[in-house]
């Protein structure tokens, strides 16, 4: 059977209608599906403001953070031991945050260490440190403390820093002694010449009292300064001073300048006694030569508030006493508080303070008086009274010695003294007799003018 072959046909062109396109119809949404959209929208518009919120108080955290760690590392920066002051660390063996304080007293508070110091470093043991915690209990340190006791550690609430003084004293035998503690006691400095600071010999704002020895005796005065090289006098002293007073404890530097003492009052011709005239006077009782002999290292003991009384031969004028009480007693509590001068003009300086806590001593200024007796008179005081030195000085000769009470009180106007003292009748009975010793006195007085009871 024959195979027929399929030939290809060419292509007819149509002349039918083209099929329209189909469209898609339009889904209308639904009102539920819109409410849906609107509620994410709106969920998501909270979730960007919640989370803006959020943000904005992160960045409020970070810089409050940020500003109290730039307050603190101002306060405690981590450092390293400091020999001009006591360094606190925060942590054991001297690590973590810390701050060095110089001498003075501090609340750890203000410098972000309040309850939290754990180790101290004081470089050389150079510093005398007190920790207080809020109930006032202290703590001493006196040298490098890596992990402080269990008992206060994180505890301390204020410091109190001092330096490490000189306790010894080595002076030379020409120079200027200045010593820590009153009545030339204590550590000392051997001073020869200006020291424009004190800070570097570790003797700034300690000076006490200070002492003349050698040529420099009359010869020297020593200007104390507040502020270091010279600036801001407090005083110039060339004579021993027991206590400096206002300018104890404020010396920064020093100046040891010439100095000539002053000279003496010129004495009218016939003028029987000038000076200090104490050590002329007939003294009652008759045991206190002790008080006339010039040396403040020898005493009378007279007893409980009993008086001291002193007459001349001729009449002196005089404007100023000094008195040195006895020093302290271990074995009585001796000391007298307040005492008054009574003069044979019959007046009186009224109550006058000694300072027993102190100077134990009063240079008392007044008008110029012409006197034949001086009565000295405690009026408080406890335990065995008497006194180390007198002095009565008159208007005319020398007007200083080389015993010094720092405590000056001036008396501007006498009163008259109501009262006979203990003593004053006793006194003026035996003044009869002494005039009498002068023999051209005698002839001046009649045994009638003489006050009954009188010793003829």
């Amino acid at each position: 059977m024959p195979i027929k072959t399929m030939e290809k046909q060419p292509a007819r062109i149509s002349n039918a209608t083209p099929e329209p396109m189909i469209t898609p119809l339009q889904i209308i949404p639904s009102p539920v599906s819109e409410t849906t959209v609107r509620v994410e929208r709106e969920t998501k518009k909270r979730l960007w403001r919640y989370a803006g919120s959020v943000l904005v108080a992160l960045v409020i955290i970070l810089g409050t953070v940020l500003g109290v760690q730039t307050i603190f590392s101002r306060q405690t920066d981590t450092c390293s031991a400091n020999a001009n002051g006591v360094t606190l660390y925060t942590d054991i063996n001297y690590q973590g945050q810390c701050h060095t304080f110089g001498p003075g007293e501090y609340e750890l508070a203000r410098f972000g260490l309040e309850q939290n110091v754990s180790s101290i470093k004081d470089l050389n043991n150079a510093y005398h440190i007190t920790l207080f915690d809020k109930d006032k209990n202290f703590y001493y340190v006196d040298n490098d403390i890596p992990v402080l006791t269990a008992e206060w550690d994180n505890r301390a609430d204020t410091i109190h820093v001092e330096k490490h003084r000189p306790t010894s004293c080595h002076p030379g035998s020409d120079g200027i002694i200045a010593f820590i503690n009153t009545d030339y006691s204590g550590g000392c400095l051997f001073i020869t010449q200006n020291i424009p600071d004190l800070t570097p010999l570790n003797f700034d704002q300690v000076i006490v009292s200070i002492q003349f020895v050698g040529s420099y005796q009359n010869t020297r005065q020593l200007v104390l300064y507040k502020q270091p090289d010279y600036k801001d006098e407090c005083g110039a002293y060339w004579q021993n001073q027991s206590d400096l007073l206002q300018c104890a404890r404020l010396a920064l530097s020093v100046q040891v300048l010439p100095f000539t003492p002053p000279t003496p009052i010129p004495t009218v011709p016939g003028t029987r006694f000038a000076g200090n005239v104490a050590p002329q006077a007939m003294l009652s009782p008759g045991s206190a030569k002790a008080v006339v002999d010039g040396n403040l290292q020898t005493e009378w003991i007279g007893g409980h508030m009993v008086e001291l009384d002193l007459s001349w031969a001729f009449p002196v004028t005089i404007h100023r006493v000094v008195v040195w009480d006895r020093k302290q007693s271990t074995s009585d509590n001796n000391q007298i508080n307040k005492l008054k001068l009574s003069f044979s003009d019959g007046t009186s300086t009224g109550s006058i303070d000694m300072i027993s806590l102190g100077p134990r001593c009063a240079d008392v200024t007044f008008p110029e008086k012409t006197v034949t007796w001086l009565h000295i008179i405690p009026v408080d005081a406890s335990g065995n009274n008497g006194f180390r030195e007198v002095e009565v000085w008159t208007t005319t000769g020398p007007q200083y010695s080389n015993n010094i009470c720092v405590h000056k009180v001036t008396v501007t106007q006498t009163i008259p003294q109501a009262v006979m003292t203990q003593n004053q009748r006793l006194f003026n009975a035996m003044s009869v007799p002494l005039f009498w010793l002068v023999p051209f006195q005698r002839r001046r007085y009649k045994r009638q003018a003489f006050p009954r009871g009188s010793i003829w």
